[in-house]
This record gives C-alpha cells, structure tokens and sequence, in this order.
C-alpha cells in the first residue's frame, strides 16, 4: 500500500512510516489527497468502510474497505485518486 501511495503522489517517498498501519499518517494521505472522508462503520463481511466524497457536490468518489481503521482509509484514498486520474504534485 505504501508503494501505491507514494507512486500516486499520496506520501512522500522520503516518509518512513505506513500509513495504513498508523491512522495519523493515515489522515495526512487524506489531507493531501484534498476530498472529504468519512467513516461509514463496519460492513456485512466485518471490514471497516471509509468515503470519499467529491468537494463540491458529495458525490461518493470511493469507498475503502480494511481490517483497520487507517488501512480502509488508504485503500480509498488510493481508489479515489485513480478515479480521478490526475496525479498529486510532490512534496
């Protein structure tokens, strides 16, 4: 997950921590990202759910799925940012 974050921009490469194992570094990919992000609860099969929405309208742009708060987060930050096809400038 590190690896997918920082080839999209999400995490600095210079960063030593993963943040889908750290929900603070977990919140700061999703700050850079720049779209709200909500927690949805816990689904049918048990993996945490978050939300990506899209600034203006609400629009859900990506749900994350994990075992861990700041793993779902990641994956939907991941998900949102291929959606969008646009790559975050480096740090």
């Amino acid at each position: 997950m590190r690896k997918e974050l920082i080839d999209l921009g999400l995490w600095p490469q210079t960063e030593r921590s993963d943040p889908a194992a750290d929900i603070e570094a977990a919140w700061k990919v999703m700050a850079r990202l720049g779209s709200p992000c909500r927690y949805a609860g816990c689904g049918s099969d048990g993996l945490l759910e978050c939300l990506v929405s899209e600034p203006g309208s609400g629009v859900v742009m990506a749900v994350g799925r994990g075992d861990t708060l700041p793993a779902a987060i990641c994956r939907a930050a991941v998900l949102a940012k291929k959606s969008a096809g646009t790559k975050v400038p480096a740090p």
